[in-house]
């Protein structure tokens, strides 16, 4: 099984949002832009566009660990590594929003979100395994005006 990551070239990446735009929609309800605008609670990206401290633009996502500190961290089994294909999953149901995750995170890639609910909730990049299993790319990759986004592809090591 091959094991894919999303790779951002920051030159070219006029940080137009747009990746962010077709994450909020990949992961709504809808998946229509226009009804997820109103969606509640309010889909929300697994991919953000920030500035560097050097002027560079960022891609901040999951880079899907081949040793997870978010998955160690988690006290409920919420955040899970699939061996197949690489993936750092969360299971929005087992989540409790403690937030070690978030803590753990060196990347900062793991966002807290506010679903209306008592506990916060987390949202995390899983390279869009919906839109995988239907053939399609990332929506980020797919989005991105200038292909500063791309699909890094590697083999997995037989073991």
């Amino acid at each position: 099984m091959e094991k894919m990551n999303i790779v951002l070239n920051a030159e070219m990446c006029l940080a137009c949002r747009a990746c962010e735009m077709a994450c909020v929609v990949a992961h709504s309800q809808s998946k229509e832009l226009l009804s997820a605008a109103v969606e509640a609670p309010a889909p929300t990206p697994r991919v953000r566009i920030v500035i560097g401290k050097k002027g560079e633009n960022k891609a901040i996502r999951c880079v899907h660990c081949p040793k997870p500190a978010c998955v160690e961290a988690c006290p409920t089994g919420a955040l899970t590594r699939d061996e197949e294909t690489g993936l750092v999953l969360l299971d929005e149901d087992k989540c409790t929003g403690c937030l070690q995750c978030v803590e753990a995170c060196p990347f900062d890639a793991i966002f807290v979100v506010d679903k209306g609910e008592d506990a916060p909730a987390v949202v995390k990049c899983d390279l869009c395994i919906e839109r995988q299993e239907q053939g399609l790319g990332p929506a980020c990759v797919e989005a991105c005006p200038t292909g500063a986004l791309t699909v890094k592809v590697k083999a997995a090591a037989k073991t």
